[in-house]
């Protein structure tokens, strides 16, 4: 019997996020940034982001139709978490949805680096209203996501939604320390007496580290 070694990865899954950013205004100053993509486009700001104080931001374009405000018929929301304010990314992310209309939601996750993680959909028909909607916890060293307002026709009466907030917990820091390994010792003895020992190693990941742009 050799030794043998297993890798535990440990999220953040408390029912609070770390932080909280609502956007009736820009959030900027939060560290977040917001842009919008038309339903004809895929260029970044082709859309014009809106802030509306009760129901949260929206994106407007071209022959916007019920609600040129709102988020809808295709047109997309790209939440990006500044690196400088940010720069492991986050995690634990979910968003305050708000007016939202019938059909699906399809939220794409990206990396710090933008790479895709992944997709997560929610079906709103029968179940419309202002909710939280959360993502995977799986998704970590999330650095941006996209916001679809479904496959919606153009003239579709009620296809529109808000973004009102998202919470997020903050992905470990490059400066912690690191979690010392558990070592399991045991010893297997058969029925004519020979026994073998062997030692198990517990390590614990509490994140994935990645280089910023700074000098790391």
């Amino acid at each position: 019997i050799g030794d043998a070694q297993a890798v535990v990865s440990i999220r953040d899954t408390d029912a609070s996020q770390d932080v909280s950013v609502t956007f009736t205004t820009n959030p900027s100053a939060s560290g977040i940034t917001l842009a919008g993509i038309q339903r004809d486009s895929s260029v970044l700001n082709s859309g014009t982001v809106t802030y509306d104080a009760a129901n949260g931001a929206g994106v407007s374009s071209s022959n916007d139709n019920p609600d040129d405000n709102a988020l809808g018929d295709l047109e997309r929301l790209l939440v990006t978490f500044d690196r400088a304010t940010y720069p492991q990314g986050v995690e634990g992310v979910k968003f305050y949805l708000t007016r939202v209309g019938t059909g699906p939601v399809t939220f794409t996750i990206f990396d710090i680096h933008g790479n895709e993680l992944g997709q997560y959909a929610v079906n709103m028909n029968g179940t419309t209203g202002s909710r939280w909607v959360e993502l995977p916890k799986e998704f970590s060293n999330v650095g941006s996501v996209m916001i679809l307002a479904g496959t919606y026709n153009y003239y579709q009466t009620n296809p529109t939604l808000y973004v009102r907030d998202v919470a997020f917990d903050t992905s470990i820091n490059s400066g912690a320390v690191a979690i010392a390994p558990d070592l399991i010792q045991y010893t297997r003895t058969d029925t004519d007496g020979d026994s073998s020992t062997a030692s198990l190693t517990l390590s614990t990941v509490t994140n994935n580290l990645r280089g910023t742009t700074g000098n790391d």
